[in-house]
């Protein structure tokens, strides 16, 4: 999650949207989701990440159990 995205428009130190996506695939985050709670732009889009994101580790935990004891 990158924070702080209005002060983009103020600072020169930043990473800009590209390198966070490239950054995320890198390290195998789920997702890039960019976000500011000062002007409330994508807070929503964290917490809808997050909830996809626990869905699916859920989901695949879930499966690995099934296979562990299906034996």
């Amino acid at each position: 999650v990158a924070t702080q995205t209005d002060l983009r428009q103020r600072e020169t130190d930043h990473i800009t949207k590209e390198e966070g996506q490239s950054l995320a695939k890198q390290i195998g985050a789920f997702c890039y989701v960019e976000c500011s709670a000062a002007d409330k732009t994508g807070v929503k889009g964290v917490y809808e990440q997050v909830v996809m994101a626990t869905l699916k580790c859920r989901k695949r935990r879930s499966s690995l159990i099934k296979r562990v004891f299906s034996r």
